[in-house]
């Protein structure tokens, strides 16, 4: 699926290789046409600063059956658009961002149609990205964070994982526009095993492709195209969509991340195990999480002094 078509040629970092054919008949190919090997790895640093812009939703709908077939349905919705400045302050060991701080720029959002007032706008967070859920503080300030803010908060800054984008999208292989590869499961497996879910019970399917190759706001990159379900019969169906620009400039993340998920449980309730609510005979939970992420590296200024 292509958001729009991008010229030919004019979320963090992850260099790439170019592999030079000998043929004679390949003069003729420019550098984009060639296949080579994408390193999706590319280190966070402390002191890199990016110009971000957010826009998330996250909601969740509870659907009650009764033994008479009767049905109640509770539906909950968190939206919330940030724009602002991260800068990076520390990482862990395994190259991901530990801490950050970020100055906010612009701030809105709202829980169940309710708007919700920003304590932090036109200040700048501390972040804790290893805590979990992350910790939230105003710097050099004395405004308190309430719980609904921090909520919202919460559904753009997640604690940090081991997995880079190359767990998620990564292929060894040498690839060009037009190529596709099986999306790699484990982090998907290994995070469904710690709520009880076996990586053996579920059919898991999905592929990335390499949708295109061009310019987005200064960058030359690759347009990836992600796609994974994993299913367990009709009690559990977990679905992740998404977009991701990736720069070829050896140096830069990935600057824009679109991606949709919804997850699905279905729970089958007996007399036995529900003393409470005994004429409750199942429950269904589906969640969805929206996000577009866009992630600008500030560009060094040629003509400032050193």
């Amino acid at each position: 699926m292509r958001i729009f078509r991008l010229k030919k040629r004019n979320y963090f970092f992850f260099p790439f290789s170019v592999i030079i054919l000998s043929s004679v008949f390949m003069t003729e190919l420019s550098a984009d046409d060639l296949r080579r090997k994408i390193n999706f790895s590319r280190p966070s640093e402390p002191g890199n600063v990016l110009f971000c812009t957010v826009e998330t939703e996250a909601v969740s709908t509870t659907v009650l059956t009764s033994a008479d077939g009767s049905k109640s349905e509770k539906k909950s919705t968190n939206r919330m658009s940030l724009e602002g400045i991260m800068t990076v302050k520390t990482v862990t060991d395994y190259g991901r961002p530990a801490t950050i701080e970020f100055k906010v720029d612009k701030v809105k959002g709202e829980i169940n149609g309710q708007d919700v007032k920003f304590a932090s706008l036109k200040k700048t967070l501390g972040i804790n990205l290893e805590s979990a859920p992350c910790e939230f503080r105003i710097k050099d300030g004395k405004d308190e964070i309430g719980k609904n803010e921090i909520l919202l908060l919460s559904l753009v800054f997640r604690k940090t994982k081991r997995e880079t984008l190359s767990d998620f999208i990564g292929t060894d292989n040498e690839v060009m526009v037009g190529d596709s590869w099986k999306t790699p499961s484990s982090p998907l497996e290994n995070e469904f095993a710690k709520r009880g879910i076996a990586p053996g019970d579920l059919a898991i399917s999905g592929d990335v492709t390499i949708a295109d190759k061009g310019e987005l706001r200064g960058f030359n990159c690759w347009m990836f195209d992600v796609k994974l379900k994993a299913e367990k019969g009709d009690e559990f169906k977990f679905e992740f969509k998404a977009e991701v620009f990736l720069p070829d400039d050896e140096k830069t993340g990935a600057v824009k991340i679109s991606r949709f998920s919804s997850e699905k449980v279905v729970k089958r309730i007996t007399d036995k195990n529900n003393p409470v609510m005994p004429d409750i005979k199942e429950a269904c939970i589906t969640i969805t999480d929206k996000m577009n992420l866009l992630m600008l590296p500030r560009r060094e200024n040629k003509n400032e002094k050193k």
